[in-house]
């Protein structure tokens, strides 16, 4: 058998004159490009992407107050989470499309191989999954209480794209306690 060599890739993006700062980076599945929130000195938010293959980051249309972006394991979409909404738009431009209910600034979106979107709907709760076409929220995952568990936060998609390590919060952990 063999196995892929590793390499390192160094990416300085640099940042136009109208960000104040940027932050929540998520990396396409293929490694063409990043995507990320920007701070403008406007005061608005808006999702930059830069592709590896260009000089400079670019605004992606259509995504103004838009936060934790994150890539479909295709590379087509990305998700972000913007006034009580969770939305997509292809990165290739177009439309922002509406998915679910979801408030701002919410610990953690990943998307799994395929449609499935798991987020947090709030942050003392458990996980929860919708197609990333719309539709039926429901809950992915249930919170230990006899354990002290309050929240579960920060999923992350596992290699084989249909499971997500999080984080499970305990009372007493310093938030809520």
């Amino acid at each position: 058998s063999s196995s892929a060599a590793a390499r390192t890739i160094r990416l300085v993006i640099p940042m136009p004159r109208n960000v104040k700062d940027a932050s929540a980076p998520a990396v396409s599945p293929d490694g063409s490009f990043v995507v990320f929130t920007a701070n403008l000195s406007s005061g608005s938010r808006q999702i930059f992407m830069q592709r590896l293959n260009e000089s400079t980051p670019r605004a992606v249309e259509r995504t103004e107050g838009a936060a934790e972006p994150i890539v479909s394991a295709d590379g087509k979409w990305i998700a972000f989470r913007r006034s009580g909404k969770l939305e997509k738009i292809s990165i290739d431009g177009g439309e922002a499309l509406p998915i679910a209910d979801s408030s701002t600034g919410l610990p953690g979106i990943a998307w799994l191989a395929g449609k499935t979107i798991i987020f947090t709907t709030s942050w003392l709760d458990s996980l929860s999954a919708v197609s990333s076409d719309g539709g039926a929220v429901k809950k992915v995952s249930t919170l230990d209480k006899a354990r002290g568990e309050i929240g579960h936060w920060f999923p992350n998609p596992l290699p084989d794209g249909r499971h997500v390590l999080f984080t499970a919060w305990m009372k007493g952990a310093g938030l809520n306690d």
